[in-house]
């Protein structure tokens, strides 16, 4: 598999990490810079690429091996997962590729961040003992269960706009 950009003046080959075999783009930002994850001799990993071509390893966190990225905003923050022993935690990636943890709710068993917007909100999902649910991180305050339709116990955010408004399923 090889990453693509679809553009109005063709289709361009994004090759990922050195020594990749398997690479998908997931997330592209209104200044042309996209994120996706590239199979490496040792595990997956997540990069950055910007519009020139330039490319970077986005890591996971200390002690984890892997990490996924999803999405970019027009600042550079980028969002994911980092995966280790300890499983899948949602995180959050500066410009400069310095990565963080995204809190957790109490109680969760796992995380992945989806979306994010240009104020640095992120959306995502938590597996807990009552399912999947969809996450807010809103930046600077407490993460938000975005709660599900009644009688359904599963529910996950996928993107977020300016105005915080959340799509997902």
């Amino acid at each position: 598999r090889r990453g693509l950009r679809f553009t109005r003046g063709g289709v361009q080959e994004i090759t990922g990490l050195a020594d990749s075999d398997y690479t998908t783009v997931f997330g592209l930002n209104d200044v042309g810079d996209a994120v996706g994850s590239s199979n490496t001799r040792t595990a997956v990993r997540a990069f950055r690429v910007t519009r020139a071509g330039a490319i970077g390893e986005l890591p996971p966190l200390a002690g984890d091996t892997a990490s996924i990225a999803f999405a970019v905003n027009k600042l550079g923050q980028a969002v994911g997962f980092s995966s280790g022993r300890g499983g899948e935690k949602a995180v959050l990636w500066a410009a400069d590729n310095s990565v963080t943890a995204l809190p957790g709710a109490s109680g969760a068993l796992a995380s992945r961040a989806l979306g994010i917007n240009e104020r640095g909100d992120a959306v995502g999902s938590m597996t807990t003992g009552f399912g999947l649910r969809a996450i807010l991180w809103p930046r600077g305050r407490s993460v938000q269960d975005l709660g599900t339709l009644p009688g359904h116990t599963t529910s996950e955010a996928v993107a977020v706009n300016a105005n915080g408004d959340t799509v997902g399923y």
